[in-house]
């Protein structure tokens, strides 16, 4: 019987070989596949945790907070969005409970479906950042924005762009941002 030493005294026959090494080679596979969906599920789950917060219309506690750079301000490198809340911002803006009740329709067109998970890794940097939170101060929802129509970070996963990522703070935003993004959005 031709085997192959494996080192330590075990003898193994090429047979038994090639079938471990095609059980390691598959189980490798299954690992890196399922590990490739936790991403977007974690940014399904934000935007589960967010129509969960608004379906129980208990707005008591719940914020939204917009971060973003002054569009007249040139910073030299691409920002991360740790580095944007804690103090590259020029602006924030800080909407509370009842505000956002009375936006309650447009929170609900953000849904599952229109997360698509971003062909290629590509989030250069951060503009404008804005989280929904609980009344903990818990992170229910966040959704990262690059300068472009690229790709986008919803609770710290690349998706694919879609207009409603930006279309649902347009009310809370000051009207020279309005007015950038509706031109950056080919609207105007």
């Amino acid at each position: 019987m031709v085997g192959v030493n494996m080192g330590g005294g075990v003898n193994m026959s090429y047979k038994n070989f090639t079938h471990m090494a095609i059980a390691t080679l598959l189980l490798s596979m299954i690992l890196i596949l399922s590990g490739c969906g936790n991403g977007i599920r974690r940014a399904e789950r934000g935007v589960e945790n967010l129509l969960n917060q608004i379906d129980a219309g208990n707005f008591d506690g719940f914020s939204l907070r917009i971060y973003y750079l002054d569009r007249s301000e040139t910073i030299p490198f691409p920002l991360s969005v740790n580095q944007l809340i804690n103090g590259f911002y020029n602006n924030k803006i800080i909407i509370y409970g009842d505000y956002l009740q009375e936006h309650i329709e447009l929170f609900r067109q953000i849904t599952t479906d229109i997360l698509v998970p971003a062909e290629y890794e590509g989030f250069t940097g951060v503009v404008l950042y804005y989280v929904f939170e609980n009344r903990n101060n818990r992170n229910v929802f966040s959704v990262a924005l690059q300068d472009c129509r690229e790709n986008v970070l919803i609770n710290g996963v690349e998706v694919k762009w879609n207009d409603m990522f930006i279309d649902i703070i347009l009310p809370f935003l000051p009207e020279s941002e309005i007015v950038f993004w509706e031109r950056r959005l080919g609207r105007e």
